[in-house]
């Protein structure tokens, strides 16, 4: 059975994902931190709610809309997370879309995207009523935020089972839907990262078509590395500032070594710009960039996703003066050169013995 779901298909075969779709009114708590996020209830049909909440440009956007009010039901885009007991918790939500004609909790809409919801992740569990996946961000975090609680990878329990054997860590893709307050699998399917991009994305039915991206057939299919179904990171070192446009969003940094390997990264042009002028206020310095393998392109071109450059000072090293100390020079007595020279071979094989040991 082939369950028809809104979801955009992924920008590759093994881009994690975790999200869904709730009809429902969201209660804001009476009283709120300032400047936080905003924190509510999200009220279901039937009596079920969940506690959620919202960053606050979103919150903004959707309060000011003239359509928002008290009794209002929308169809709401979330994030979320489950619960050891296999329970929805931790409700984001990130978009709110209105709907057409009367809707009412009692009476939901006909919109095909209520109550579904995609799981894209590494198997790590199968148990004999549901499977544990394991999801985590697809991009690095920022600097210094690698242990931050959002930056986390979590594990999902949906309930029921796989249409065929799977092995850990093997990348499966999910399709659920919500009965009560748990996930219920309707679909599921192995995620082959060998996968040339048209074969892949026509998993996605041919009623998806507003979501269907249309590769070129002269594309030819990159190579994909992974390494136990995960994305390998390096780090590249270089010296040479990059020269920036004066305009545009994205910039596409290209890096050559003298071994011939290319590696290729796609940048916001404003940060780079800041890493840029820390080049220029440095007297030495050596640069940085560093990401996530996506693919190799069929010209060898390593490309890299959620990519950063950092730009570290390099300082003069200390070195000690060659001119000699006042006990270190030669004397004039004669007698005393004699001993100095009779001496000479002892100290030499002492610091000779430093060496070794």
């Amino acid at each position: 059975m082939e369950v028809v779901v809104p979801f955009t298909p992924p920008s590759r075969p093994t881009e994690f994902s975790a999200l869904g779709y709730l009809f429902g009114r969201f209660d804001p708590n009476p009283s709120q931190e300032p400047n936080r996020s905003v924190k509510g209830t999200l009220v279901l049909k039937q009596g079920i709610s969940f506690s959620a909440y919202m960053h606050q440009p979103l919150w903004n956007k959707l309060s000011t809309n003239p359509s928002f009010g008290e009794k209002k039901v929308y169809l709401w885009r979330v994030y979320f997370r489950i619960t050891k007991a296999g329970k929805l918790a931790q409700i984001q939500i990130k978009k709110f879309i209105p709907l057409e004609g009367k809707t009412t909790l009692r009476h939901s809409p006909s919109d095909e995207r209520v109550d579904q919801f995609r799981v894209r992740g590494l198997i790590h569990d199968v148990k004999p009523e549901a499977v544990v996946a394991y999801v985590e961000r697809n991009h690095l975090p920022p600097r210094g935020k690698a242990k931050s609680y959002p930056w986390q990878p979590f594990l999902l329990s949906l309930q029921g089972s796989l249409p065929e054997p799977a092995e850990k860590d093997d990348f499966w893709e999910f399709f659920c839907r919500r009965v009560g307050e748990q996930l219920h699998i309707e679909e599921a399917h192995p995620v082959n990262v060998n996968l040339e991009d048209s074969n892949f994305y026509s998993h996605y039915s041919e009623e998806k078509t507003d979501y269907q991206p249309q590769p070129s057939p002269n594309t030819k299919p990159n190579e994909v590395i992974m390494i136990q179904g995960r994305k390998p990171e390096i780090t590249v070192k270089f010296t040479e500032r990059p020269n920036l446009p004066e305009q545009g969003k994205k910039v596409t940094l290209l890096l050559t070594g003298d071994n011939g390997i290319t590696v290729q990264a796609e940048l916001n042009r404003k940060t780079l710009k800041k890493q840029v002028e820390k080049m220029d206020s440095f007297a030495d310095w050596v640069a940085a960039l560093s990401g996530k393998i996506a693919r190799v392109s069929p010209e060898g071109v390593i490309e890299l996703e959620g990519a950063g450059v950092n730009v570290f000072e390099k300082k003069p090293k200390v070195t000690e003066s060659t001119e000699p100390k006042e006990s270190q020079k030669p004397s004039s007595n004669p007698e005393t050169s004699k001993q100095e020279q009779s001496q000479q071979p002892a100290q030499k094989q002492k610091k000779v013995f430093r060496l070794i040991d």
